[in-house]
């Protein structure tokens, strides 16, 4: 049987804690001795709960400032959040994008273990449980959407749905513009601040035999997301200008990779949502500049945190640290994050002209912004020399990189870690809890 090892490779989005339906084990004991091991980061935040105020209070599910926008207080570890208010939460049904989706998580987190921790609210507390479907006293309850805003609005329009979470630019596209069906309620920076969500990751028999290949693709994400990021700072300093080349070229990119004309987007809509999107292939996120020796120390320390947040909402993780000889979550996280790909690629400028392509075959989940620079890496982008004087703007970046890249498309976190393990893709690109849970479930990480 073949191995495999599941590594995250390279770009992150920041949105919460979670990513992805629990993965149980059904493999053999052979396949249950394989690893998972995350090496870049992707993108986080970037989501966001809409409600209908005809319906929903936001006065009953967070203090409000005298202005009556939410109030916000630091809390240890986390940051600057808002506070909960226990009660407000109780019966009321949320709609959310797939059950292995970081929103589903973000949800389950709130509900859970924040509802239950005077820290994060009033300091009236309520234990609460997440369940399908309608709910009853002492629960919170969720039904899917399938994330896009067309179909919350259908959802909406059926059964009157009054609040939920999606992902951008979906969030943006409910609660922006004249098409708005709902309003904003609370963005997922003001709940799991700087919290890395996506994840670039791979089978590790295929990488451990092509090295090579995957720091190239690695190398690509990465260019890819420095331009993402010099564009948005662009506009964001000087204004969306659509006679400037990068400018549209990024919202053109950012639509068609959203859905096209089907998502029914406008530009304001997408460029709402790239306020909300943090774009990150390591620590640079935000944060201070990368320390070459280390670059993902940050996401180390968000591993071993998430991971510890899984644990804690229960019913989830069905081994345990010890399982796995494991003391803590730092230890697990500094096994489960392998560094070298990034280190080998972060002083690379270029692979030169390659004449030959290797392709390699990337599951995404199908239409979601966060996972916007695995695409920009595929399309040809003005302005990269700007970033990078040795890249050349009349390739892509695969091709500049000596790939050819063929997307496999999967509806949540859920199907991209059974599209690798399944062997129809060598790389993916999913939430980390849904990496980190399946991990653990299947004992792929041990000390």
């Amino acid at each position: 049987m073949q191995r495999y090892k599941v590594i995250v490779i390279a770009v992150a989005a920041i949105v919460v804690i979670a990513g992805a339906a629990v993965l149980l084990s059904n493999r053999s004991s052979e396949a249950e001795s394989t690893e998972i091991n995350l090496i870049s980061g992707l993108e986080g935040v970037g989501s966001g709960f809409y409600f209908d105020e005809s319906k929903v209070d936001k006065g009953d599910l967070f203090v409000l400032n005298d202005d009556s926008t939410l109030k916000t207080h630091n809390v240890p570890g986390v940051g600057e959040i808002v506070i909960f208010k226990a009660a407000g939460w109780e019966r009321l049904l949320f709609g959310v994008p797939t059950v292995g989706s970081i929103q589903y998580y973000q949800l389950k987190t709130i509900v859970e273990v924040y509802l239950a921790d005077p820290a994060y609210t009033d300091g009236e507390t309520k234990k609460l449980s997440l369940v399908a479907g309608n709910p009853g006293d002492g629960q919170v309850g969720y039904t899917v959407t399938q994330g896009s805003a067309a179909r919350i609005k259908e959802v909406q329009s059926s059964t009157g749905l009054a609040i939920g979470i999606t992902w951008e630019p979906q969030f943006s596209a409910l609660v922006i513009g004249e098409t708005a069906t709902y309003q904003n309620l609370v963005t997922t920076d003001l709940l799991f601040p700087h919290v890395t969500c996506c994840v670039l990751y791979g089978n590790t028999h295929y990488m451990e035999g092509n090295k090579d290949t995957t720091e190239r693709l690695v190398w690509a994400v990465k260019n890819a997301t420095d331009w993402l990021n010099s564009v948005v700072k662009d506009i964001k300093e000087n204004g969306y200008d659509p006679s400037v080349a990068t400018h549209k070229a990024l919202v053109d990119y950012a639509y068609k990779h959203a859905g096209g004309a089907s998502s029914g987007l406008t530009t304001e809509q997408i460029l709402n949502a790239f306020d909300a999107i943090e774009y990150a292939w390591g620590d640079e996120m935000a944060y201070a500049s990368i320390d070459a020796s280390n670059p993902l120390s940050r996401i180390k320390a968000d591993i071993s945190s998430q991971t510890q947040t899984l644990y804690d909402i229960g019913g989830l993780a069905t081994n345990t640290l010890a399982d796995l000889g494991f003391r803590n979550t730092a230890e697990f996280a500094e096994r489960f994050v392998d560094d070298s790909y990034i280190r080998s690629i972060l002083n690379k400028s270029s692979y030169g002209s390659p004449s030959a392509l290797t392709t390699v075959t990337l599951s995404v989940i199908v239409n979601d912004l966060h996972q916007l620079p695995t695409h920009l890496a595929d399309e040809k982008l003005p302005g990269l020399s700007k970033i990078n004087p040795s890249l050349n703007e009349d390739r892509t970046l695969y091709e500049q990189a000596g790939l050819n890249v063929k997307f496999i498309d999967a509806t949540g976190s859920n199907g991209v870690v059974t599209a690798l393990n399944s062997n129809q893709a060598q790389y993916g690109v999913a939430a980390e809890p849904a990496v980190i849970l399946y991990d653990i479930n299947n004992k792929q990480t041990t000390a």
